[in-house]
């Protein structure tokens, strides 16, 4: 196999070089009350992240959220946060043999860090990809969320631009009165 950026031999789809050279950004946004933490430029990784809609996805994202999470398990030690947290990737539904949120939220999963899979599923499953903020509104995920609600929990999406989606899912668990720490989100299209 070759690196897809530098097409040099790899056993992975990204050499250690190319995946050491993309540089973290860590920004801080707030919503609903919730920091929400997002770790690379939407711009630095735009090819790489545009590979979600294919099956090569399934080897890229989790290269991505690994470096990402094991920077972000250092910044939560140095918080004290050293709880278990168990994350929820946003509408992990499997599309294209794989499921793109799943994939990163596994890769993300590190140290006190837990995965669960299938908790917070979208009943319209509308894409919001390129689509405006009046459409988004007019046009909510409708969220269900299928899982253990005395567990703390931290929410996962793979961009963050307006914060629609993130903001209605941390309304609709607020609504169940589910311990949301934190979001990730793996980029921020933002800048």
């Amino acid at each position: 196999m070759r690196c897809l950026t530098c097409l040099k031999l790899s056993f992975k789809p990204l050499c250690p070089n190319c995946l050491n050279d993309l540089p973290l950004s860590l920004k801080v946004r707030v919503l609903e009350g919730v920091s929400v933490y997002s770790f690379y430029a939407y711009s630095e990784i735009e090819e790489l992240i545009k590979s979600k809609y294919a099956l090569i996805g399934s080897r890229i994202l989790p290269l991505l959220s690994q470096k990402a999470g094991a920077e972000f398990v250092k910044i939560l030690q140095e918080q004290g946060l050293n709880i278990p947290l168990y994350g929820i990737a946003i509408d992990d539904k499997i599309k294209s043999f794989y499921s793109h949120s799943a994939a990163l939220l596994k890769g993300f999963c590190q140290g006190n860090l837990k995965p669960t899979y299938g908790r917070l599923r979208a009943n319209n499953a509308v894409s919001y990809a390129g689509k405006s903020l009046e459409f988004r509104a007019n046009n909510p995920r409708n969220f269900t969320f299928k899982g253990d609600e005395s567990l703390d929990y931290f929410l996962l999406d793979d961009i963050i631009t307006t914060g629609t989606t993130l903001k209605e899912a941390l309304k609709y668990l607020k609504t169940l009165n589910i311990k949301v720490h934190f979001a990730i989100a793996l980029c921020s299209a933002d800048e």
